[in-house]
């Protein structure tokens, strides 16, 4: 416990000690922002084009009037959620009175994904970008000696959180891209959900309250609180989008691609001035994304794959949540593991 107090103040204040920085693109390198091809979506106008899936409804994200939480996850609440989070991004303005966005990316939003937990597959180029909940830990829901718990794949036959749980992790975003040219080919985001239990809980408490009206943080553990905030589900899957239109963390603050995420706040739901930059750049209007060639190329760099995973928080708030630097396999076609959201 001592060890990760400490490191955890080091990244906090190696991140406020941090000189301000520009938005940062993802690459087809491992962790290196700076080598290879940036990546891009194709098409005039670029389009992500994207379904949730129904397989898992965070409790937290419960009917409105709902006394707490025990009623259920309630979809459409969910749903609007989501789709307000993804088109922040294709909504990106200068200025809040500007009468069209500044970017030319669209997003379209495909219907709820309704196939049985089988059909479900992360990480899988198969032309359809998808965000899920898992849940539970696979450890915990696959039964024992069932090959895929050697093998990998419980995740997608299962639709339980297959990483480890004692990393911690939050949310996974799997963009698949070529490698010759930075091009992106599908993205999948899946955010690790609360298991349902109180005795032997897994995964996160996320919720869908405020930020209109105001609400306050869930007190710790938040399991089936209502009208709480513990882990914003707007706040991830904007951030999480970014990642899946080509971005990567910077410690320019503010910006929801900070490698830092709060607790019991919604206010990465909102882009700033960095993240409207970032995609009216890449994706200008009435015009291709701008495809780039970095200086370095792979395997030049020694900068590490992994990064900082700092835990913290006290009784009753949620912790800081620390996000690690790209992972990716090499090949055509590359995999990046966009963000470990810890």
């Amino acid at each position: 416990m001592r060890l990760a107090a400490r490191a955890a103040t080091a990244c906090l204040l190696a991140a406020a000690a941090a000189p301000a920085a520009a938005w940062v693109r993802s690459s087809s390198c491992p962790g290196d922002p700076n080598a290879g091809f940036a990546l891009w979506w194709a098409g005039a106008p670029p389009v992500l084009s994207y379904r949730l899936s129904t397989a898992q409804v965070p409790v937290g994200c419960a009917p409105a009037g709902c006394a707490n939480a025990s009623c259920g996850g309630d979809f459409p609440t969910l749903e609007t959620l989501v789709k307000a989070s993804v088109d922040a991004w294709a909504q990106a303005r200068t200025a809040p009175t500007d009468p069209t966005p500044c970017t030319g990316l669209t997003t379209a939003y495909q219907g709820a994904q309704t196939d049985p937990v089988a059909r479900i597959q992360v990480g899988v180029e198969d032309g359809q970008d998808l965000i899920v909940f898992r849940k539970g830990t696979c450890a915990d829901m696959v039964p024992a000696g069932t090959p895929c718990l050697t093998q990998g794949g419980c995740g997608n036959l299962y639709n339980c959180w297959e990483e480890a749980a004692s990393t911690g992790t939050l949310a996974l975003t799997v963009v698949t891209f070529r490698t010759g040219n930075g091009q992106i080919l599908d993205a999948d985001t899946e955010l690790w959900d609360w298991n349902g239990s109180t005795s032997r809980p897994t995964g996160h408490y996320f919720t869908c309250a405020g930020p209109n009206p105001p609400v306050p943080t869930c007190t710790g553990p938040g399991y089936n609180q209502e009208g709480c905030v513990e882990w914003d589900v707007g706040s991830v899957v904007t951030h999480e989008t970014g990642h899946m239109i080509g971005l990567d963390h910077q410690t320019a603050a503010p910006s929801v691609m900070a490698p830092t995420l709060s607790g019991g706040s919604t206010a990465q739901r909102v882009l700033k001035a960095d993240d409207v930059g970032a995609v009216c750049t890449i994706y200008p209007p009435g015009q291709p994304a701008l495809q780039q060639k970095l200086p370095g190329s792979c395997g030049s760099s020694s900068r590490a794959s992994t990064g900082c995973g700092c835990t913290g928080g006290g009784a009753g708030l949620p912790g800081l949540l620390v996000l690690p630097f790209l992972r990716r396999r090499r090949g055509v076609r590359g995999v990046a593991f966009a963000d470990r959201l810890r």
